[in-house]
């Protein structure tokens, strides 16, 4: 009896041992298995994804790392504190009025308000004190950046090597994100959903990137319009860039033509073309097109000035990378390089795929632009004059590109304001017809702003003005007033969904036609236009009055519907407007069951219990307001988290509020 229990023993040991082998040899522990598996896969996933040698593409979506690790590492290994330099007040408080006192002390009263000698040879006339303060704040960008890529590497690593047997399988490793993106067996991805860590495994198809440019015309005509590229703020005295870093992605591998007449006067500090490098450290030759020039240029070309003509980039003193793509994946890797150098403003005139989709590509972009605090600026297309059918629910309607449809980047359609060479037109402007505009019911109106994308001219060789049409030229003039604003206002380079705010608040939809503009659930966001034409001057009007507040809600401590508010007073006749926007932070994708935060906005009469206007949309991250008083009076503005996804780690729900008096 004795020794059939011993052999049974035996047998059960060696059952054991061999099922251990099996398990490592798919790379799980037992430790980090948990429970169910098929919750956890996409239903299409085998259906949808890409296949090479029975091993299919996919996205394994882990969960993040919590903003008070980020913060406290930070804190630990540098002098920065993230509470600080993203609150204006302490910010104001502490930093500001320390780094003055710090030049004072150095220079002279006199001499700290002046620029220095090096500025003033550069032609800039941004003083000591400006200067120390963007060097300051760039370094704190730069740290907490690595802070966070350092944890993500430490996470990133832990799982590839313990889990996945051929790392030569990732065609994308996130860098400020915990996604993997590789080719992986059926039953290797079962043993990757039985990880806690892991929440979601989805197909990937890593699509080709075209540029998001209609039609090239040779046309002359002027480089800018009023409000876009403004005296006050572009040519002359004003905010030209001076220590802000551009970013610039170009699909079809792009890179700009350096000896282009507006490009090649840039020294190489100021204008670098950066090799994209892939996970298994490969890099792709890039092709000089004149696309890619064009975006160059609209963003930080040099003056010129042809037949009295002047043509100038919106910001010729910025500091610009310009980097290719080819994939989706290439667009993914290029924000996570670009990010490392400090660039606060990304431009992406490119894109793929027409269809209603939030695509994984959407999601990631996402991820990477709420942990790096990187605005991005993307096309939206040029399909929008292709539907056969009308039929919004159309799979082959000409909707957004992606990653246009991503919730925290700033879309941008084509406003047509001038008709031909020379014609520039008044308002009210239309569309032009190749803007695309539309996204599926569930998710966020798209675009957010418009801004001129017909017939904008710039000088290629010589003398030789080219203009071209399209979003792939709207998106540039939007980037580059977004630079400006980083340079007038720091704390607007680590914060993307306030940036967002600023650009929208300044925009306007009363200059444009409402021909086909049906409106979407707000009387000021329009399906093709957005909140309308861009403003530089208004928006960094606005930013100058600091009349804007940042939430930030850990949406796994809170209970019921927060609500937060803010106390202004009106004069009879004076309008307000009104913009909140918030970032998509939960982990989740978009499908038609709402999966998003959703956040409301509304305006009191104080006392009252009925809103005098209200902006209430299920699915939009961009809510705007606006109301005329018609007698003196006090009113609060609320912001009520309505409904949120608890996030699978500790996330915060970044929410930004602005408002203008008129």
């Amino acid at each position: 009896m004795k020794t059939h229990s011993r052999i049974c023993l035996s047998i059960l040991l060696v059952v054991v041992m061999l099922f251990q082998i099996n398990v490592s040899a798919v790379g799980v522990t037992h430790n980090d298995l948990s429970g169910s598996t098929d919750s956890k896969i996409d239903s299409n996933l085998y259906s949808k994804a890409d296949v090479r040698e029975n091993k299919y593409l996919v996205c394994l979506w882990r969960k993040t790392i919590s903003d008070e690790t980020i913060r406290e590492r930070l804190k630990a290994k540098t002098k920065f504190d993230s509470m600080i330099y993203e609150d204006d007040v302490l910010y104001e408080r502490t930093v500001v009025s320390a780094i003055t006192r710090s030049v004072i002390a150095k220079f002279g009263n006199e001499e700290a308000y002046q620029p220095s000698e090096a500025m003033l040879a550069k032609g800039e006339s941004v003083s000591r004190i400006e200067e120390a303060l963007s060097e300051d704040y760039g370094q704190y960008i730069l740290s907490k950046r690595r802070i966070i890529s350092e944890l993500y590497s430490e996470y990133n690593s832990s799982f590839i090597n313990k889990q996945i047997r051929n790392s030569s399988e990732i065609l994308y490793r996130g860098t400020y994100t915990g996604t993997i993106i590789l080719y992986a067996t059926k039953d290797e991805i079962a043993s990757y959903a039985r990880h806690d860590e892991v929440t979601r495994i989805s197909p990937y198809v890593d699509e080709v990137q075209t540029p998001s440019l209609f039609a090239v015309q040779n046309q002359i005509g002027t480089d800018s319009s009023t409000g876009t590229k403004s005296t006050l703020y572009n040519n002359g005295s004003g905010y030209r860039g001076t220590n802000v870093k551009v970013g610039i992605l170009e699909a079809g591998a792009g890179r700009y033509n350096s000896s282009a007449t507006q490009l090649a006067p840039i020294p190489n500090t100021q204008l670098q073309y950066v090799a994209n490098q892939r996970p298994d450290g490969t890099y792709f030759p890039p092709t000089i097109t004149s696309h890619a020039t064009m975006v160059t240029t609209l963003i930080v070309g040099q003056a010129v000035t042809v037949n009295g003509r002047l043509y100038e980039g919106v910001v010729p003193k910025a500091t610009v990378y310009q980097m290719p793509v080819v994939y989706g994946s290439d667009v993914m890797n290029g924000i996570s390089q670009l990010a490392a150098p400090g660039v606060t403003v990304i431009n992406y005139s490119g894109g793929s795929g027409n269809t209603l989709e939030y695509a994984t590509y959407d999601r990631e972009v996402d991820n990477v632009l709420k942990s790096t605090g990187i605005t991005f600026v993307v096309a939206a297309g040029n399909a929008g004059n292709n539907d056969p059918t009308d039929d919004p629910d159309d799979p082959q309607y000409p909707c957004i590109s992606s990653p246009g449809k991503a919730y925290n980047a700033i879309t941008v359609g084509n406003l047509r304001t001038k008709s031909g060479t020379y014609t520039t037109l008044s308002p009210n402007y239309s569309i032009n017809s190749s803007s695309s505009y539309d996204e599926a019911s569930y998710m966020t109106a798209k675009p957010e702003v418009s801004a001129p994308g017909t017939s904008i001219a710039y000088v290629s060789t010589g003398t030789m003005i080219n203009s071209a049409t399209g979003t792939s030229c709207s998106a540039p003039l939007v980037t580059g007033m977004i630079a400006q604003l980083h340079q007038y206002r720091y704390t607007l380079r680590s914060n993307s969904t306030r940036t967002k705010a600023m650009v929208v608040i300044g925009a306007s939809n009363s200059q444009i036609s409402t021909v086909n503009n049906s409106i979407v659930g707000n009387t000021w966001i329009r399906d093709r236009s957005g909140a309308g034409l861009v403003s530089a001057r208004r928006s960094m009007d606005i930013a100058q009055t600091y009349n804007d507040k940042t939430y930030s809600i850990n949406l796994n401590t809170i209970t019921g519907h927060p609500t937060y508010q803010t106390n202004v007073t009106l004069k009879s006749g004076q309008t307000i407007r009104i913009v909140m926007t918030f970032d998509k932070s939960e982990d989740g994708a978009i499908s038609t069951a709402g999966y998003v935060n959703d956040v409301d906005l509304r305006l009191y009469e104080s006392g009252s219990n009925t809103p005098v206007k209200s902006s209430i949309s299920s699915f939009n991250n961009v809510e705007i307001i606006e109301y005329t008083a018609s007698s003196d009076g006090n009113f609060n503005i609320e912001v009520k988290l309505f409904d949120f996804i608890p996030a699978s780690s500790t996330t915060y729900l970044k929410i930004a509020l602005v408002w203008a008096i008129e």
